[in-house]
């Protein structure tokens, strides 16, 4: 793909080219740049270890900001180390966020409150331990990377075993979902109207896990995720 429009460093020209394009002549001097969107990560960005986030900003995989505001890890700018008080402080931030944001859609309740699993704490939880799958059992499905169904056909959080609702209902319904502004998203393209679509996100009802993200129409109901034949 060539952009267009501005003359290149060393005399040529930019030109975009369109992808569905039948083919286009080339010559021999000629560099082709191809550029694409990545993939989505799995899981919630809490869970990937600081000391990993602190190697992709020393790769210029992750800006500063982006460490900071999807992941919660601060790196000082100066040192480039990794800065543990702050970064628990921002986490802190992140999780009141979700907590305070984060609204049910359409009055939808909760089957079933139960309290975290004994021991259960976001910030000192292993990330490894976290996303390791249970011990093998007849008697659960897992369905997401966060969610299972159990024995009794109910949809339940794999970390913190909040029941959510019954399995053939969908999720999203009876989870909070926070509309997320632009400003918290560095390196999200801005949508073309944003009066229109926003950028959505769903958490566990108890323990704040990011569940999923959405971008769609603004108040429209929440999208299925999976769908669970009755």
């Amino acid at each position: 793909m060539l952009l267009s429009g501005y003359a290149g460093a060393r005399g040529g020209e930019f030109k975009f080219v369109e992808p569905s394009q039948p083919s286009v002549p080339v010559s021999e001097d000629e560099i082709i740049i191809s550029l694409f969107g990545g993939g989505g990560g799995i899981g919630d960005p809490f869970n990937r270890e600081p000391a990993r986030i602190l190697k992709d900003v020393a790769s210029h995989i992750f800006s500063l900001e982006m460490a900071k505001k999807v992941f919660g890890v601060v790196v000082d700018p100066e040192t480039r180390t990794f800065d543990k008080k702050a970064t628990e402080k921002e986490r802190d931030r992140i999780r009141i966020r979700r907590k305070e944001g984060g609204k049910i859609w359409g009055g939808g309740i909760r089957n079933e409150t139960v309290s975290p699993a004994p021991g259960f704490t976001d910030r000192s939880q292993d990330p490894a331990a976290a996303n390791a799958s249970p011990p093998a059992s007849a008697d659960r499905l897992r369905i997401h990377y966060y969610l299972d169904i159990d024995e009794k056909k109910q949809i339940k959080c794999r970390k913190c075993k909040q029941i959510i609702c019954d399995a053939t209902e969908n999720y999203k319904q009876y989870v909070p979902r926070a509309e997320i502004p632009p400003s918290e998203l560095p390196g999200f393209r801005s949508i073309a109207d944003e009066s229109f679509t926003v950028y959505y996100e769903y958490y566990c009802p108890s323990c704040f896990t990011l569940l999923d993200v959405e971008v769609a129409e603004r108040e429209s109901p929440p999208l299925w995720d999976i769908q669970i034949k009755g």
